[in-house]
């Protein structure tokens, strides 16, 4: 059988199509005679996710992105997204607001219910993708969307910890790594923001400085210094001064340690003696404690009374000594006893032969005369 020259042409033009459709979908990463399972998954934001894109499997690749499809969102969609972004914020404010833990507790939960009824209302991207028909993962997997330093994209699969495995067709949740840009953002914010708190109370204490500090306060504060210095002056003459006397007096103060010394080593050698005296100051401390001196105060205290009260009947007049010591008459006649009584001895010593005389001898007797005058 004689094969026709446009039969040979049509011949080696299909094969030659069907090298380039190989050869393309070969360098596109697709194995046209593998059997490929298709996923899809739906994100608000690709940040830059495009097909051909591999799709990665504890870093392994094992698949790759299909198609991005855009969603159709109804205005009642819209609607409710709005109206949940709103309350997400008013809740925002209140949680700012909040002073209890428990109010900051609830309005968080609330916050947590808001995104999760907003997650399918944002949702504006639909990604196919598919995997080698024979990788599995857990159903509840998700598809997060990765970014390197060079800003290439990977999709890579989350594996869940469902029992079973994802089915053809399966929708899986669409999660978003942030960049690293992202991530710098979030972390450098809140220290701009502290950074820029800062300078803003640093400007103002420097204003408040400046408010202080005017001409008057530098002028004063020239002058306080200007009269420190002869202060400071003096201190220094008075530590000169003092250095000097220190200098001048160092043998006497040696002398005064060398006697601080002695005291100290007579004091140890006397130590048994007021060791002894403070022993015997004890035992006549005890020996006093022991005594009954509340009888001794109280028979004192008697002993006192009883004068007291012989001395006020000698004022009252009662008694010998009492009218003897109140008696006018009584004092006189022992004044005029007293008076007669001189001058019998007186006349005793002028005429001792009256009262002396020889036995059988008598002179004429003289009348002695006593002097009764008061």
């Amino acid at each position: 059988m004689k094969i026709s020259n446009e039969t040979r042409v049509g011949i080696l033009a299909t094969f030659a199509i069907v090298i380039v459709i190989l050869g393309v979908n070969f360098l596109r990463g697709k194995n046209v005679f593998s059997r490929n399972v298709v996923f899809y998954a739906k994100y608000h934001d690709v940040v830059g996710l495009a097909a051909s894109n591999p799709v990665m499997l504890y870093g392994v690749k094992v698949g790759q992105v299909d198609q991005l499809t855009f969603l159709k969102v109804s205005p009642t969609d819209t609607t409710i997204r709005y109206g949940l972004e709103m309350k997400i914020k008013e809740l925002t404010k209140e949680l700012f607001a909040a002073q209890s833990s428990i109010q900051k507790d609830s309005i968080q939960k609330a916050i947590a219910i808001c995104n999760h009824n907003l997650g399918p209302y944002t949702q504006r991207v639909e990604v196919r993708f598919h995997v080698f028909g024979d990788v599995q993962f857990p159903a509840n997997s998700s598809a997060k969307i990765n970014s390197d330093l060079l800003g290439s994209k990977t999709l890579e699969i989350v594996p869940g910890n469902a029992s079973t495995f994802a089915r053809a067709n399966d929708t899986l949740i669409g999660l978003i790594e942030p960049s690293l840009t992202e991530a710098l953002s979030k972390t450098v914010s809140p220290i701009k923001d502290k950074v820029e708190t800062l300078v803003s109370s640093i400007d103002t204490v420097v204003n408040s400085l400046n408010d202080v500090f005017n001409d008057k306060t530098k002028n004063d504060l020239k002058g306080s210094f200007a009269a420190i210095k002869p202060t400071i002056q003096n201190i220094e003459d008075a530590t000169a001064t003092l250095k000097t006397f220190v200098g001048d007096e160092t043998g006497r103060m040696h002398d005064i340690m060398a006697n601080i010394d002695k005291i100290t080593r007579d004091f140890t050698t006397y130590h048994t003696a007021l060791s002894r005296g403070i022993d015997n100051f004890a035992s006549i401390s005890d020996t006093l404690r022991a005594m009954n001196l509340k009888k001794t105060i109280t028979e004192t205290t008697n002993a006192i009374t009883s004068v007291n009260d012989l001395l006020q009947k000698v004022k009252s007049g009662d008694g010998t000594l009492g009218k003897l010591v109140n008696d006018d008459k009584l004092y006189n006649n022992l004044v005029s006893a007293t008076k007669n009584m001189d001058k019998l001895v007186s006349d005793i010593k002028a005429n001792p032969h009256k009262y002396f005389a020889p036995l059988g001898k008598r002179g004429k007797p003289e009348v002695y005369k006593m002097d009764t005058a008061r």
